[in-house]
């Protein structure tokens, strides 16, 4: 699953409830990313503009840039340019 392949790679992994609230803990540095395969465009629009401005990566678990034309692919990954690479090889492996 999504959350074994992560959390197998990581310190620690944590479920917090609130996608928007997630994603600006990223924009601010508390996290290092932000990982969902269900984010609805509603939920998280305002967020990703925040993360955006704070100099985040968005984009789905293949790097591809999410904008308002791509959003609602609900794949979302939010981090910075140093950890995108990595963390989308660890989203990707197994399904090659």
């Amino acid at each position: 699953t999504l959350y074994t392949s992560i959390t197998s790679k990581t310190r620690s992994a944590r479920v917090i409830g609130s996608t928007a609230l997630g994603i600006t803990y990223v924009a601010c540095g508390r996290f290092d990313a932000m990982i969902n395969n269900d984010c609805n465009f509603y939920d998280c629009a305002a967020a990703n503009i925040i993360a955006r401005e704070a100099g985040a990566i968005v984009s789905d678990f293949h790097g591809k840039p999410l904008t308002h034309e791509t959003e609602g692919s609900n794949d979302l990954l939010i981090t910075n340019k140093n950890l995108q690479p990595e963390i989308i090889n660890i989203l990707n492996e197994g399904k090659n």
